[in-house]
């Protein structure tokens, strides 16, 4: 398939597994340059790439992480054309009584706040070179909340709520050129 993405910039969170995994594959299979995110690397580094694909072990649930990744990106090919945000974590729970503040915060920081940095740093080299992406790896959950993933559920209706109002304010700024859009996946894998 040839998706016209040879040479652009995509920087993927969440990028070692699943999900962020097979969309990182895509984009290298496609001649993208991708910066993958992750705490651990090691599958990023097995996938061989060594001039497409710069691993960078952080932590995006920690408020540097974010800026961290995009520094990386923007040190090693000089732009940012996508930003993936897909890193999330869905731990099953037993209900809401049983979901507590550290929950709700570990859910907060990882889910939501890492999407908002990433974000937030990116945009402005996207607005800059007057041209970028903006994919935001939701969840059904989001729209049809289920009981066992109540701080998760509630966290991906936030993603998807940021990804409407950061459309609605930087598409119109260029609208061909400006994309930002919250997709759904299935919860069990998001």
């Amino acid at each position: 398939m040839n998706l016209g993405l040879e040479n652009k910039v995509v920087v993927v969170t969440g990028a070692s597994a699943g999900i962020g995994l097979a969309i990182t594959r895509s984009f290298l299979e496609e001649g993208a340059r991708v910066v993958g995110g992750s705490r651990t690397t090691d599958t990023l580094r097995e996938l061989g790439y060594d001039k497409q694909l710069v691993p960078v072990a952080v932590d995006l649930s920690q408020p540097k992480g974010p800026d961290t990744l995009i520094q990386k990106a923007v040190d090693a090919f000089g732009k940012i054309d996508v930003l993936v945000n897909n890193v999330g974590i869905a731990p099953a729970r037993e209900g809401f009584l049983q979901t507590g503040d550290e929950d709700w915060t570990q859910m907060f920081e990882t889910n939501l706040m890492s999407m908002v940095r990433a974000s937030r740093a990116a945009l402005p080299y996207m607005i800059k070179q007057q041209n970028g992406s903006i994919i935001n790896i939701a969840s059904e959950s989001g729209r049809q909340p289920d009981t066992i993933l109540i701080d998760y559920s509630a966290l991906k209706a936030a993603m998807l709520s940021v990804s409407k109002a950061l459309s609605n304010e930087f598409g119109p700024q260029h609208p061909s050129q400006c994309r930002i859009a919250g997709t759904d996946t299935n919860p069990a894998l998001g």
